[in-house]
C-alpha cells in the first residue's frame, strides 16, 4: 500500500488508495458514435460498462481445437477457410508450427477419404 501523506485531502488520500488497487482511473476521448455501438452489442447502460466489455472481449483467447477437431467429420462445410488464422490473437511461432502440423494431418486424411 503506498504511503499516504498525514494531511492530505481526501481526495488525495483516495487517489492513493485507489494506485494500489487494480483498478486504475483515466481519461480519455471517445468516439461517441463507437461507445454507442459497443452499448448496444453487449447490452450495457453506460459508458465504462461498454469500455469494460469490449477490452474484455478483446483480451479473450479463443480455442479452436475443437473446430479444427470436427474438420473430415461431415461437420464443416468443405469450402471452410480453417487455414485462415484469427485476426484477434498472434500466434507464436511453435503454435504456427504446430497448427500447420496439425492442418496438414488433417488436409492429409480429408485426400485419403476422397
Amino acid at each position: 500500500m503506498p504511503k499516504i501523506k498525514e494531511k492530505a485531502s481526501p481526495a488525495y488520500r483516495a487517489t492513493r488508495k485507489n494506485a494500489a488497487s487494480r483498478h486504475t482511473r483515466t481519461n480519455v476521448v471517445l468516439d461517441q458514435a463507437l461507445v454507442e455501438k459497443a452499448k448496444a452489442k453487449f447490452g450495457v447502460r453506460t459508458a465504462r460498462e461498454a469500455i469494460h466489455a469490449s477490452m474484455k472481449e478483446a483480451t479473450r483467447s479463443y480455442d479452436y481445437s475443437g473446430l479444427i477437431a470436427l474438420y473430415g467429420k461431415g461437420m464443416i462445410a468443405d469450402d471452410y477457410a480453417l487455414d485462415v488464422e484469427p485476426v484477434h490473437k498472434p500466434m507464436t511461432s511453435e503454435q504456427a508450427r504446430k497448427y500447420r502440423k496439425k492442418l496438414a494431418r488433417l488436409m492429409a486424411i480429408k485426400a485419403d477419404k476422397a
